[in-house]
């Protein structure tokens, strides 16, 4: 009895333990690669030179987050393709439909033989926080959930964090849904077993600390509507002018 209660007391702590394998970047919202990203003054062209100070800065930071993560994820084809000695450089795209961030794609190139560079599938997202966006997104709430859901094979991966960003896993030949798909009778119950499933996974390190499990709604709306007031004054003042 005295052993069984000894476990139930210590598997919460296990839980929360499993989201830092060892020293890794992956799944660990409590590492942070000592890199800022600087946004090129061209970030709107589709791609991005490997060889400008922001390229070289992304291919360095993204080579040691994924060779180091290799090293725990010895079946994760994508940090093992990062990893291998053939890689000879890597390709960066840049990635429509995101609101707030700057995402790029981040591709490695393998040479398989002599003159023949052949694009591999370990590609990876490089996510890079909106400026302001801190002020209405708790970046730390978001890095524990995204962890946890990595940890539970729910959605990309979490390789790692950066300062001012996120490297994820990219999902290969998958896109968006279409709002006509979404009505559709063979889409959206499987929308909705989803969903279910990632409402009954287990937020540990949400749980365990009382900052996280607060109510936060009304506080975000606040905070929304005093940026937007802030910004219609600025706006105003300027066309005072």
């Amino acid at each position: 009895t005295v052993l069984l209660l000894l476990l139930l007391f210590l598997l919460p702590l296990f839980h929360t333990m499993n989201f830092v394998s060892g020293s890794a970047y992956v799944n660990n919202p409590f590492r942070i690669f000592p890199k800022t990203i600087l946004i090129p003054s061209n970030c709107e062209e589709s791609s991005l030179d490997n060889q400008s100070e922001t390229g070289q800065d992304i291919v360095e930071m993204v080579d040691t987050i994924m060779k180091e993560n290799s090293i725990y994820l010895e079946r994760d084809e994508c940090s093992n393709l990062w990893a291998t000695k053939s890689r000879s450089s890597a390709k960066i795209t840049k990635l429509t439909g995101g609101i707030t961030n700057i995402l790029y794609l981040v591709t490695p190139i393998v040479q398989e033989v002599v003159d023949s560079m052949v694009e591999t599938e370990g590609s990876v997202i490089i996510r890079i926080y909106g400026a302001g966006t801190a002020d209405i997104i708790d970046r730390n709430v978001e890095n524990l959930v995204f962890a946890q859901l990595s940890q539970s094979n729910f959605g990309p991966t979490f390789y790692g964090l950066f300062e001012n960003g996120r490297v994820e896993g990219y999902i290969h030949n998958s896109r968006g849904v279409s709002p006509l798909e979404l009505a559709d009778n063979n889409i959206y119950p499987l929308i909705a077993k989803s969903l279910v499933q990632l409402h009954m996974i287990h937020m540990a390190q949400l749980c365990n600390n009382s900052t996280h499990t607060e109510a936060w709604l009304w506080r975000k709306i606040s905070l929304f509507i005093d940026s937007v007031v802030d910004s219609y004054s600025e706006l105003k003042d300027l066309r005072s002018k």
